[in-house]
């Protein structure tokens, strides 16, 4: 069993999912929500074991996926949950804003980064051209970038779904890749995909979701509350639908978030109603 979808041969391709980088993504959010699970040995070994196993198949899939993004986004969080760096971390909401200008800008020092002799020989894929474009996503991301200095027609309420089509905008990205048009091509950036399709008003509402589950998650973390090893796995999500389609419309991330801002909407309301009651006991 194995995905039709989206896959390459010599790569793994896990069933159930949508292409291969929706699976690397997703087993990484699982990774990182792990960690957690994974730092008291003594108070039961076999769980402990069992919990282990997972994690380095999960690992080994991850590295035969070989999706050099998420594998990034990815080792960076693993270093900081597990030095306890991401309880000092301050603004890291903001920065996950900038995640794709900052990328493009750091292109060449991630390359330098990934032709070490231990990265490259996990990673496999070390092209210049290949890593400096993210795999030909720059492409696509300058020409979005046109149309918001541009054109910018939908901008405030979009151009309905798979609106890059509908304007053309990827028509060059096409011809460069040698597809007979654009309508197979999305915008690599569940952002940009939301952006061009919900306009403004969208994506001011997906920031409100982030924010507002970003602030709770992060909250359950501090204080070492029952839902605490969800804010890794949301704080990867945070970042990666910046820089990947798997956070937009029927991707497992994007599912992954809502199923996550369950607990945040019912907090909420169940905190509403704690008040009402103590309002009403007053009265």
């Amino acid at each position: 069993m194995r995905n039709l979808l989206h896959f390459f041969p010599g790569r793994a391709s896990p069933p159930f999912a949508m292409g291969i980088y929706d699976a690397a993504h997703l087993l990484s959010i699982v990774n990182l929500m792990l960690l957690s699970h994974l730092r008291n040995f003594k108070a039961d070994p076999m769980r402990w074991f069992t919990l282990a196993g997972v994690y380095v198949i999960d690992l080994g899939i991850i590295l035969s996926i070989n999706s050099r993004l998420s594998f990034m986004i990815f080792l960076v969080f693993t270093v900081l949950f597990l030095t306890q760096a991401m309880k000092a971390l301050r603004g890291l909401f903001t920065v996950s804003l900038f995640t794709m200008p900052l990328m493009m800008s750091f292109a060449l020092l991630i390359y330098e980064i990934l032709s070490l002799p231990m990265f490259a020989a996990i990673m496999e894929r070390v092209d210049k051209t290949d890593i400096t474009t993210f795999n030909g996503r720059t492409y696509i991301w300058t020409a979005i970038a046109d149309w918001l200095r541009d054109d910018r027609r939908g901008l405030i309420f979009g151009n309905g779904y798979n609106g890059q089509y509908h304007l053309r905008l990827l028509e060059s990205v096409a011809k460069l890749w040698g597809e007979p048009g654009s309508y197979r091509l999305h915008c690599h950036s569940a952002f940009l995909e939301m952006l061009v399709d919900q306009g403004i008003v969208g994506i001011l509402l997906m920031y409100g979701v982030y924010w507002t589950g970003y602030k709770f998650y992060q909250k359950q973390y501090l204080t070492n509350g029952p839902m605490a090893p969800l804010y890794a796995g949301f704080i990867y999500m945070m970042f990666a639908w910046q820089i990947d389609i798997v956070g937009y419309a029927f991707y497992s991330g994007f599912l992954m978030v809502f199923i996550m801002m369950g607990p945040v909407v019912m907090k909420t309301h169940e905190s509403k109603a704690m008040n009402m009651l103590t309002d009403s006991a007053r009265r």
